[in-house]
């Protein structure tokens, strides 16, 4: 879909663990050609069991789940903060 989109692609949010390609990778991807793209990545597995390596060298933030909506608003702006908005 990414690369059928010609269109800037503001941010990724993507669950860690998704068959195939885990969500690091699917970010790693797409940031060869989007390098501007803000990565959010998201999971429900303890840290012990996706692996803090993994959530440690993905681009972007991690956001555990559960999490509400006030707390996805919270990581997508420091997302933005981060970039200088």
């Amino acid at each position: 879909m990414a690369s059928a989109h010609e269109g800037r692609i503001d941010l990724l949010f993507s669950d860690v663990v998704m068959p195939g390609l885990r969500g690091p990778g699917l970010a790693a991807a797409l940031q060869r050609s989007r390098p501007d793209m803000r990565v959010l990545l998201t999971s429900g597995y303890a840290a012990d069991v996706v692996g803090q390596r993994t959530i440690a060298s993905a681009p972007g933030q991690f956001l555990a789940k559960p999490y509400t909506p006030s707390m996805l608003a919270a990581a997508v702006a420091r997302l933005l903060e981060e970039d200088g908005g």
